[in-house]
């Protein structure tokens, strides 16, 4: 028979006694046969007095409620530390974050907010609790406050905006991201400080006007010799036909209509230099904050080709344009697009003028959205390890001295703008360049 040895203090004081009576609860010596009849006797007898048994249940009710208490208790001082101990996790969470963290009830009052924001102006985590949003600061309340009020009136749960904010005499940039939750009668806003990212923007654009207003002085210088020649030409025929009619007026051998004719050619030649000195002007100046308009592409690309036209000339270089559309409207600069086109003749010239029997063709197509134009040359191609590189900024193939490497990089930028690509093409046997821009919806 197994020896009974219960526990002191899980026994009430009744039964305790009871068992120390038969000398089995401190003992724990195993009881004989006789010793165990005995305590089954007794305990029949005790049980079957309904005031014991009374006593015994309502003892043991008692120290059963004294220690499911006493459980209880340190059950829920457990729970309360574990909660405090999430809570301080999660401060330390929102604190850890590289920005601001703040929570709204959709009365546009704080829940809470993390150390960063607390910190911009110099308060505590718990001033803010409670409070509506822009207590802190009014200039920055009003616009944040129309941010939080605009979360909770869309239909969505989450919402973002970029947006300037103006903490005491700082002005700063944030990316807002907003998440409603309970049902959407709550928001947690996280914001991000994205000023160094928007001054590096900033500068970044700054250089790369400047990138792009240095290609156009270098294509300009690269080009003045050509263009020299091609106003010295018009102004010595200009001058030649002038002597011509003042001679003749002078001997009275000037009839009618051979003056209608010399002054014909005179205003003639003075429109063609008219021409060329605004397509310069329009090329020299920036473009860059101009408004897109609607232009004609044939006409851009017949001024680019005037101011090349003395200089392919000079080197024997045929020009010849294929497909030549006349109504083909885009919305661009102008300008810019010019850019481009003489970008690329430029290159095309640097590249063939040496050689025997040089040619460049200008081939346009149209399609129902789109306009094409291709500038090829007689050369024989670039090679593939150099394909990857030619629209990097600063790379060039030309010997020193001749280009700056911005051409491409900067025809690229400018095509992007106007929606556009700008391709190297590799199927070609000779040197193929493609730019591909959007129609006009008027052409």
């Amino acid at each position: 028979m197994t020896a009974v040895t219960p526990q002191r203090s899980a026994i009430n004081p009744t039964l305790a006694r009871f068992l120390e009576k038969h000398k089995l609860q401190t003992t724990g010596a195993r009881p004989d046969a006789d010793q165990w009849d005995g305590f089954i006797k007794d305990l029949s007898e005790y049980l079957s007095d309904s005031q014991s048994t009374r006593n015994l249940l309502e003892e043991s009710i008692s120290s059963l409620s004294a220690e499911m208490g006493r459980l209880n208790f340190e059950k829920n001082i457990e729970v309360v530390r574990e909660i405090e101990k999430q809570q301080i996790q999660f401060q330390a969470i929102l604190n850890a974050i590289p920005g601001f963290v703040s929570w709204f009830s959709s009365d546009l009052k704080y829940i809470g907010v993390n150390k960063q924001l607390a910190g911009i102006y110099g308060l505590q985590v718990e001033d803010f609790p409670g409070q509506l949003v822009g207590f802190m600061d009014r200039r920055t309340g009003d616009s944040f406050r129309d941010f939080v009020k605009s979360v909770f009136e869309s239909p969505e749960t989450s919402f973002s905006k970029e947006m300037e904010l103006n903490f005491n005499t700082d002005k700063k940039y944030f990316y807002l991201v907003a998440q409603k939750y309970r049902d959407n009668t709550e928001a947690v806003v996280v914001g991000l400080d994205v000023t160094e990212h928007k001054t590096a923007e900033r500068v970044i654009e700054e250089q790369k006007a400047k990138i792009i207003s240095s290609s156009k002085l270098s294509l300009l210088g690269e080009m003045a010799g050509g263009i020299a020649h091609e106003i010295n030409n018009p102004l010595t025929l200009i001058l030649g036909t002038a002597e011509l009619v003042e001679q003749n007026l002078r001997s009275g051998q000037m009839d009618r209509n051979s003056l209608e004719s010399n002054i014909k050619k005179i205003i003639s030649t003075v429109l063609r230099i008219s021409k060329i000195i605004t397509g310069l002007r329009a090329i020299a100046r920036d473009a860059d904050s101009d408004p897109f308009e609607i232009c004609n592409a044939s006409q851009i690309i017949e001024e680019s080709l005037e101011f090349c036209q003395q200089k392919f000339k000079f080197h024997r270089i045929q020009v010849h344009i294929k497909n030549p559309y006349k109504d083909v409207k885009l919305l661009a600069r102008p300008a810019q697009i010019s850019q481009v086109i003489l970008n690329l003749l430029n290159n095309a010239y640097d590249a063939i003028r040496e050689s025997s029997n040089p040619w460049i063709e200008v081939e346009t197509f149209k399609t129902d959205s789109e306009f094409q134009f291709m500038v090829t040359d007689s050369g024989s191609g670039i090679s593939t390890d150099l394909q990857e590189r030619i629209m990097q900024p600063f790379f060039t193939t030309k010997p020193v001295g001749y280009g700056t490497g911005l051409g491409l990089s900067v025809s690229q930028g400018i095509v992007k703008t106007h929606g556009g690509k700008l391709e190297y093409d590799q199927t070609c046997a000779n040197t193929r360049f493609i730019v591909t821009l959007p129609l006009s919806a008027k052409s």
